[in-house]
């Protein structure tokens, strides 16, 4: 019986510090990884976000946030950098600039972590008002890969750059274009003071911070481009007098990159069909930096430091 009060003690008082939440903005950028960037972080390739997040305080040492952001992701062959061979200071272009691959997208995030303060933490105590975190959690975001052909923007999911949906060798359904992913980051928050009254705990309201989080994703096509290059003839019939040009056009884009070199170059397929378009055995990822600014409006606590 003893053991139970203590244990009824125990779930009050971790409750009772649950009084303690934040809202606020984050604003920063978000950074393609993928198959047109060979997994390194192109800073040509950085866009704007800006979201809004929420933080359940239940200790000084774990919270829980969800998040809400929005940005833009893109990446381009045309981005990467030609092999240069010091020995008879020649340049050769790369295999990846002739695919000549390139898209953008909308990003939409919607994200719960667990955040894990490694210091304790607690808005409106002086002695507890910084400290470095990590997080883990769970996502779901949706996203919309486009890519530009003579001027103008097309879907590229409905067309199936790569035979979605169609008989073509190593086929696979179409993409969904809402999908799950794992976050996980680091951080760091700072709570600075609100000169309101001088003896009252709550001085330590509006908190700052910073933080990189990182989205691995179950998908290979936030790109649209991960598996192999289709049956053009079979394209072409599935898609209709109409779609099947466009989906041709932007599936295989060597001839334009060609065309540099040699203007006269046709614009037919270059590629041959069941060759690898892209890294089937790489999911996509994606990643968030930005600053944090967060406001308490519950600081009711009972932890003293």
């Amino acid at each position: 019986m003893k053991q139970r009060f203590v244990l009824i003690f125990m779930l009050l008082s971790f409750f009772s510090y649950s009084q303690i939440k934040e809202f606020g903005i984050m604003v920063g950028s978000t950074h393609y990884m993928g198959d047109l960037t060979e997994t390194n972080i192109k800073w040509k390739e950085t866009r704007l976000s800006g979201g809004l997040l929420f933080r359940y305080y239940f200790s000084p040492h774990f919270n829980l946030k969800a998040n809400l952001f929005y940005g833009h992701l893109s990446g381009a062959d045309s981005n990467k950098p030609n092999t240069y061979n010091p020995v008879d200071n020649s340049v050769t272009t790369t295999w990846a600039k002739f695919r000549n691959l390139s898209f953008k997208t909308y990003l939409l995030d919607v994200s719960l972590m667990v955040e894990y303060n490694i210091l304790p933490y607690v808005v409106g105590n002086a002695k507890a008002n910084w400290s470095p975190y990590v997080c883990l959690g769970v996502s779901v975001f949706s996203f919309n890969p486009k890519a530009k052909l003579n001027g103008t923007w097309y879907d590229l999911q409905p067309l199936g750059t790569e035979g979605q949906g169609t008989s073509s060798p190593n086929s696979e359904p179409k993409y969904k274009l809402t999908q799950m992913a794992i976050p996980y980051g680091i951080g760091v928050k700072y709570s600075f003071k609100k000169a309101v009254a001088p003896k009252k705990i709550d001085l330590y309201l509006w908190s700052i911070g910073a933080e990189v989080s990182t989205r691995k994703t179950f998908t290979d096509h936030l790109d649209d481009v991960g598996g192999y290059y289709p049956d053009y003839k079979i394209l072409m019939a599935s898609r209709g007098n109409v779609d099947g040009p466009i989906a041709v056009a932007l599936s295989d884009r060597q001839a334009e990159a060609l065309r540099r070199y040699e203007p006269d170059m046709e614009s037919t397929p270059k590629r041959t069909s069941g060759t690898v378009r892209g890294n089937p055995d790489r999911k996509d990822q994606y990643m968030f930096l930005g600053i944090t600014i967060t406001k308490a409006f519950s600081t009711r606590t009972c932890i003293n430091f």
